[in-house]
């Protein structure tokens, strides 16, 4: 004490050097007298603890000594306002050099010390070091700094705003005008902004309704979509993620993030129309119908004053246009044909694609089957009425309809498979025509199955020589006569099934039983093999030396190896490939792969004669690009020849047609002597039908007498 007693300047009071004495001895921060010179006079340990410097060094050092050079000026500055009587104190923060060079920071609080008369005689300073507050305030800074900028960085707008619609916004990120176009500024001086450019159509799907306030009570983040309005009118798809903060000062608030999801949810919105539409048509797809029927089904059980209806539109022969024209004009085809059936329906009605060339239609608020039916027509008659404009090619298409309508115990499975066996009914009555589901169509149905394994079960038996038992295909023989000689030219081979439940099924039956049950080209293969080891074993038995006419499937001739079949047949019965006619229906000339298979059987010497024509899509373009050996003229043309002028006149030309082109004519289904002549008078060479001879085995002679 002694040592510090003596530093006391003389002029203080006892009770003055007293109290200094106490406040050296027991104070916490550093303390320091200076003259009005600036030479520190008296310190305390804590202070030259604080800067390093002992109590000599003090005592010979001017306070500049250990002030950082940068606040020299300010320290003097109020240290001379303090001597001038200006202030009587004063506190300032600044930077203190210890002797070891190390920056020390230190708020300072110094005032005067006077003497007796009360004259200013010394300054005193109490120094608290505030070093670690220092660096934690700019630890802090750069971290909000590096925080600020995070922020100002994320792909989205950070805001900080009231709860309520129009609560008051205390924070948004300047990312708010690249989103938006409203700046910050913008958006913290107006509560409501975001409200009024929210999309009317979502402001109930955003609004705090009792379900959202029980997840912010649990401080549960919330998330949800809804749209926004930019300054320039574009519609911003947003995500608005946030969580509720507790405020002492605001009361709850939200902290949350809004993300521009537009392009996701662009996105989104494709991939589910194409889940659920037809990429191609751009209709619904099955998935979508069924779901569609299966609602309108839900609504039906609730009200029993209407109906609804199912259509299954099937376009006919659209395979060879596909196959013909290409896939590519089959596709234009089908978008096409979709735009007209969708054109015929009302603004409630579904139109749908389900595949390949079918279109499933659901017809809703029906009260008679009138209705439906009167649809069907128009349907009919839009899909077939114009031709189409497919690549540089008019095509004409037809279709076939099912209709159902609904029962009050049906579910979508019975109602779509009524309308299909009803659409199979419509096909089966001749296409281009509607047929309504009637309760028996699910027997036929399950007669046809039956009938379609029975036909298997008779094919594998022929192929494998084990046939009987009335498991009867069979091959007969209609001759082709000159009508003139009367001399016959070949035979036409038929084959016919005889089965001991089903009885005799017609052709016309069994033939499409086997195209659609994938069972044709076993089938025609039998029958080829059949009818040429035959025809071999009539010639050498004495038989004349005659063609014979073997009608092929189209389905047939899309084979790649049919080609290899015909040769087969041609060796194995030592038939000349000349003494072969292959029958075919000319829209097979549509397709490339049925050109190319005929192409291959001409080159090796097999005739090939177009059946039915003038029925079906062929053109003089076809016979120029693929000149066949004969013509049939359909039946349908033959019926009314001897008094009908405009059929008189269609076979003729034909004849005319087939004449330039050095093809043979053949006139199928003569009945009558009447018929027979006026096609000697047109000049018709060669014939067939039951005036001149049915069906039969091989006759004993090869001349037939003509009943004329």
């Amino acid at each position: 004490m002694a040592s510090i007693d003596t530093e006391l300047p003389s002029s203080l009071t006892p009770d003055t050097r007293e109290k200094l004495l106490a406040i050296f001895e027991l104070a916490p921060i550093g303390i320091g007298i200076v003259d009005f010179e600036g030479r520190t006079v008296m310190s305390n340990e804590v202070l030259r603890r604080m800067l390093g410097y002992t109590r000599d060094e003090f005592a010979r050092m001017s306070f500049d000594q250990f002030t950082h050079p940068e606040d020299i000026a300010a320290n003097l500055d109020h240290f001379d306002r303090l001597i001038a009587g200006e202030i009587d104190s004063f506190q300032m923060e600044k930077r203190f050099l210890r002797k070891d060079g190390a920056i020390v920071w230190g708020h300072l609080t110094s005032s005067l010390l006077r003497d007796a008369e009360g004259r200013p005689e010394f300054a005193i300073g109490m120094l608290q070091d505030i070093t670690e507050q220092k660096l934690l305030t700019e630890r802090l800074g750069t971290v909000q700094e590096r925080y600020r900028s995070l922020v100002e960085r994320v792909p989205g707008v950070v805001y900080v705003a009231e709860v309520g619609a129009a609560g008051r916004w205390h924070y948004v990120s300047p990312q708010s005008e690249s989103m938006l176009g409203f700046t910050a500024e913008e958006w913290l001086a107006d509560p409501h902004l975001w409200l009024r450019q929210l999309h009317p159509d979502d402001r109930e799907n955003v609004s705090e309704d009792g379900a959202i306030q029980k997840r912010m009570e649990q401080g549960e983040a919330i998330s949800h979509c809804y749209r926004m309005i930019s300054k320039d009118g574009r519609t911003v798809w947003i995500r608005d993620d946030a969580v509720l903060v507790r405020s002492e000062e605001h009361g709850p608030l939200w902290h949350g993030l809004l993300v521009d999801v537009t392009r996701e949810k662009d996105l989104e919105m494709r991939l589910e129309h194409q889940a659920f539409h037809d990429p191609l048509t751009v209709l619904p797809n099955r998935r979508l119908f069924r779901d569609r029927v299966e609602h309108c089904l839900e609504r039906l059980a609730r009200c029993s004053d209407e109906t609804a209806a199912v259509l299954f539109v099937d376009l006919d022969n659209f395979k060879a246009v596909n196959d013909g024209l290409g896939h590519a004009h089959g596709d234009e085809l089908l978008v096409l044909a979709g735009e007209r059936i969708k054109r015929c329906l009302r603004s409630g009605d579904t139109a749908a694609r389900l595949g390949g060339d079918e279109f499933a239609l659901l017809i809703e608020n029906v009260t008679d089957v009138h209705d439906v039916t009167t649809l069907a027509e128009r349907i009919l008659e839009v899909l077939s009425g114009e031709p189409y404009s497919v690549g540089n090619r008019s095509v004409m298409i037809g279709a076939s309809i099912g209709i159902a309508l609904r029962s009050p115990k049906d579910s979508v499975e019975v109602l779509l498979r009524n309308a299909d066996l009803a659409m199979y009914r419509a096909k089966g009555l001749g296409k281009g025509r509607y047929a309504v589901y009637e309760s028996n169509m699910h027997e036929s149905t399950v007669e046809r199955l039956r009938m379609e394994e029975a036909l298997r079960e008779t094919i594998e038996h022929h192929q494998r020589g084990t046939a009987g038992g009335g498991q009867g295909l069979s091959v007969v023989f209609q001759p082709i006569v000159d009508l003139e000689t009367s001399e016959t030219e070949g035979f036409e081979a038929l084959c016919r099934w005889e089965h001991p439940a089903f009885g005799q099924v017609g052709p016309d039956r069994f033939i499409a039983l086997a195209e659609d049950a994938g069972l044709i080209g076993e089938l025609g293969a039998w029958v080829l093999n059949e009818a040429c080891a035959t025809l071999a074993a009539w010639r050498k038995a004495g038989g004349s030396k005659t063609s014979l006419s073997v009608n092929v499937s189209p389905r047939q001739l899309e084979d790649g190896g049919f080609p290899e079949i015909v040769c087969r047949a041609l060796k194995d019965s030592e038939l000349d490939p000349e003494d072969l006619i292959i029958e075919v229906t000319e829209g097979v000339l549509l397709v490339d792969a049925s050109r190319d298979a005929l192409r291959s059987l001409r080159d090796i010497g097999v005739k090939i004669a177009i059946d039915d024509f003038g029925t079906g899509y062929s053109s003089l373009g076809y016979l120029r690009e693929f000149p066949s050996d004969f013509l049939k003229i359909d039946r349908s043309f033959v019926q009314h020849i001897q008094n009908g002028v405009e059929d008189r006149s269609f076979v003729q030309a034909i004849v005319k047609l087939a004449a330039s082109l050095a093809i043979d004519v053949i006139v199928e289904g003569i009945e009558t002597t009447e018929q027979l002549e006026a096609l000697r008078a047109i000049g018709c060479r060669i014939g067939q039908g039951y005036l001149l001879a049915r069906p039969a085995g091989l006759p004993t002679r090869s001349t037939v007498s003509v009943q004329a």
